[in-house]
């Protein structure tokens, strides 16, 4: 794994996490690198080379570790900090009575997906949208304020897997990498890596990631399920 640490960390933008890790959020960052390749041909070598660069010099977003399709693995933020990679906005709606019949009408892929669940804030033993527990000196309270109504970035870590030029499946390499991700967080958090605490951003998030056409897309179904990085895992 190399440090490169994204622009959010050396800006100093990220809290200090404050609560155990509850899961792991798995992204994809779709065409994004790849499209900065077509824009500026020759300049970056991979889609993974890209993507740090946008990391690095674009966005203060972004995840804790992105990996690629030839296995490589690039550490943007420390676990002790609560990286952007999950939007804030939805954490209001997932604690509403309505949302199970709300979501039934365009997110009946997410009931479907987690039966006997009632919304996402089930995930992670129930702590994936927890409010931030802020220290009593942190001073940027626009932010601390944001979280406290529920915050996925306070509760977990977040990889981002750069996928495929064809947009195919991800390849071996991709995976034996994010496998290897995850079970170092494992042992460096005791985190239980099971289908609850290991979920998609879609998962964590479908408000903002599920198409208009119904189907969750980050990362999408083709690419990424529990079941197969659970067979990986064992």
């Amino acid at each position: 794994m190399i440090d490169a640490p994204s622009r959010g960390t050396r800006r100093g933008k990220y809290l200090p996490r404050t609560s155990p890790v509850a899961a792991v959020v798995v992204h994809t960052t779709g065409r994004g690198p790849h499209r900065r390749m077509e824009r500026s041909p020759g300049r970056w070598e991979t889609p993974f080379l890209a993507a740090l660069w946008i990391y690095a010099t674009v966005m203060d977003a972004g995840p804790h570790v992105v990996v690629g399709q030839r296995g490589e693995v690039a550490r943007l933020a420390p676990d002790d900090v609560c990286a952007w990679h999950v939007g804030g906005k939805g954490s209001r709606p997932y604690s509403r009575r309505s949302w199970a019949l709300y979501a039934a009408a365009r997110y009946g892929w997410w009931i479907a997906r987690w039966p006997g669940l009632l919304t996402p804030h089930a995930l992670g033993s129930g702590r994936l949208w927890a409010p931030y527990e802020a220290p009593p000196a942190l001073s940027r309270a626009g932010l601390v304020s944001r979280w406290a109504r529920g915050s996925c970035n306070a509760n977990t870590l977040g990889v981002e897997v750069v996928p495929p030029l064809d947009g195919g499946p991800w390849y071996d390499a991709a995976w034996e990498a994010l496998v290897g991700v995850l079970r170092d967080w494992r042992d460096a958090h005791g985190l239980v890596l099971a289908r609850e605490t290991v979920v998609s951003h879609s998962d964590a998030h479908p408000l903002a990631r599920t198409r208009r056409s119904g189907q969750p897309w980050d990362p999408p179904p083709g690419q990424w399920s529990w079941d197969e990085c659970a067979r990986r895992l064992a």
